[in-house]
């Protein structure tokens, strides 16, 4: 969600934006939810259709043709305009965007309502046509029927102080509409202790009592859920199988220094999560595979053997070791004897 000082700071360009019109164009209900329903699913139609009376006629493109005859690729629009419409069934004046094609087909059938009862479907294509099509069919069923508030009908002026108190109010939490119509979110709200049940109550006096064993509380929480069990459950069945992987790419790049090295950092970046879902049942999969341990201690040692603990007293000087017998020599030496051969090469070519 955007910040609300962000927002109070550039409250002018933000008007001129999508997500800015959604979100002060109405204060009934949430316009944005309004925004989400009444869209398209696809890019071949555009949104303002949905929302209106188009009658299938949507923005295409076309090639303007100037007078040298050089042609230009050029988007072209529906026409349409606001109108104003009363319907018989709802009784109320409804006010929407309509092109001309879809005017000539609401004069052709008489009046609105037979309009949206009698055009098929597809022909419409409109959400806002779909949507008006049950509230007239729950009319006619139901005389007592209480008409709702129909999106995108409340036009109030656009004033900086009510601006100002809209985004006062605006939550600090970004809800998706999905998760708002799927799931319950009573649980994350503070209750009054009149809405709260005896264990709610408990758990409140205990966190009075002693605030550090909140964390405690949270984490027998987490454990009760089923979602998190049936996790749990999967990563104990799963833990035996990574470990066999990680063995067996360790058995084919074991050799390779720069694949084994790339093999261990990987796998020890994804012990994080299996850390924190099985706690007590956990095991690091260097411990599962021992044969890493043991593989890396013999190649110290051979390392070791290999390169004798000896101090290097100057640049240059290495001590090598073939056999037993232990041979000196300074590589500063062995540089002057190829310069002074070079010398003398020199010398017998001018001579």
């Amino acid at each position: 969600m955007l910040n609300k000082c962000f927002l109070n700071t550039y409250r002018a360009p933000i008007m001129h934006t999508y997500f800015g019109r959604a979100l002060f164009a109405s204060r009934f209900g949430h316009q944005i939810s309004n925004e989400q329903l009444f869209c398209t699913e696809t890019n071949k139609f555009s949104n303002r259709s949905q929302k209106g009376l188009f009658h299938g006629v949507t923005h295409h493109g076309a090639l303007k043709t100037c007078f040298s005859e050089k042609k230009t690729k050029v988007t072209k629009r529906p026409n349409y305009n606001y109108k104003r419409l009363y319907s018989d069934i709802l009784q109320m004046y409804i006010r929407l965007p309509i092109t001309t094609t879809a005017l000539k087909n609401i004069v052709k059938k008489g009046c609105l309502d037979n309009y949206i009862l009698l055009t098929k479907e597809k022909k419409m294509n409109s959400k806002m046509g779909m949507f008006l099509r049950n509230l007239m069919l729950q009319k006619m069923k139901n005389p007592n029927f209480i008409v709702p508030y129909i999106p995108f009908q409340a036009t109030p002026g656009n004033s900086r102080r009510r601006r100002a108190k809209y985004m006062t109010n605006l939550p600090s939490v970004y809800i998706p509409l999905h998760v708002k119509q799927n799931e319950d979110l009573s649980r994350y709200h503070l209750k009054t202790p009149d809405q709260m049940t005896r264990e709610d109550m408990a758990e409140l006096e205990v966190l009075f009592k002693d605030p550090e064993t909140n964390r405690n509380l949270d984490k027998e929480w987490k454990k009760k859920q089923p979602y998190y069990q049936n996790i749990r459950a999967q990563m104990i069945e799963l833990q035996p199988k990574r470990h066999e992987a990680i063995r067996k790419y360790w058995e084919i790049n074991k050799k390779n220094k720069k694949a084994r090295s790339w093999i261990l950092e990987m796998a020890q970046d994804s012990e994080e999560f299996p850390e924190w879902i099985l706690e007590e049942d956990y095991v690091h999969f260097r411990t599962a595979i021992p044969e890493i341990d043991e593989y890396l201690a013999e190649e110290l040692k051979s390392k070791q053997s290999l390169n004798p603990d000896s101090k290097r007293t100057k640049i240059g000087d290495i001590r090598l070791r073939i056999g037993n017998k232990d041979l000196d020599f300074n590589a500063y030496d062995q540089i002057k004897a190829k310069k002074e051969d070079i010398g003398k090469l020199k010398k017998e070519y001018k001579g």
